[in-house]
């Protein structure tokens, strides 16, 4: 078995024995455990979207009816400043519209990497909030980078999350491949439960436009040297060209 999925399967079990986790949550959980290092066990992916350079791609994922989705498309920046970007609470909302907050959620350990966001959603749905975990991995090469957003279920709420449905089965992945020194392959895959009384078909069918117009947004953004900030040499560089 992968060490990986042997891990999480361990922490699993150990969280459902001490009653952490709900059953129905703990199957969910044990889905994403294998999710990961196993995409060989699920459906290929099936294109459903292609605008402006960006391919969207949704399959199924055994056990769910939500479907993962991903978009895939290069950026004229910087692996760096695009990291940089991403991992930017206050640029949250700029990449991802519905979101109407961000922050850290400071914790004990100093190792912790915690945010929350809060998602504006269209009367008369519930709008949602999320607290999430972070891991950053670089290559050894340096040449790709991956964000790994999961959702926590054990944190206390913050008081922006007050009056919303908290998401509890929710990940997030970009990927970034250096392509020169000015330009990105991202990569941004997605799956999410909103919860509540939502149609999965429904969710299927509106997850197909987030990731691409996160990508539109994230390459408007890096168009603008305003609102960059950035210091690197890349930056610099490819401002210049």
């Amino acid at each position: 078995m992968n060490t990986k999925i042997a891990v999480c399967k361990c922490r699993l079990m150990a969280s459902i024995a001490n009653k952490k986790v709900a059953p129905l949550f703990g199957l969910w959980l044990a889905t994403f455990c294998a999710m990961a290092d196993s995409p060989s066990t699920y459906p290929a992916w099936e294109q459903v979207k292609e605008r402006d350079g960006i391919t969207v791609y949704q399959r199924e994922v055994p056990g769910l009816n939500i479907k993962e989705v991903r978009a895939i498309s290069e950026v004229a920046a910087s692996m760096n400043d695009l990291l940089e970007i991403i991992t930017d609470l206050e640029s949250y909302g700029k990449i991802n519209k519905i979101v109407s907050a961000a922050g850290h959620v400071h914790q004990r350990k100093p190792d912790s990497n915690y945010y929350f966001i809060v998602l504006d959603i269209p009367w008369p749905i519930t709008d949602r909030s999320a607290i999430y975990s972070r891991k950053v991995t670089v290559s050894e090469d340096k040449q790709n980078i991956t964000i790994t957003d999961r959702a926590d279920s054990e944190l206390d709420i913050i008081p922006a999350m007050k009056g919303t449905i908290r998401m509890v089965q929710s990940m997030q992945e970009w990927k970034l491949e250096k392509m020169s020194d000015c330009s990105t392959k991202v990569s941004l895959t997605s799956l999410t439960d909103p919860g509540g009384p939502i149609p999965a078909s429904l969710v299927n069918s509106m997850s197909i436009e987030e990731p691409l117009q996160s990508i539109v947004n994230l390459r408007e953004l890096m168009s603008i040297p305003t609102n960059q900030g950035f210091t690197s040499v890349e930056s610099k560089h490819c401002a210049s060209t």
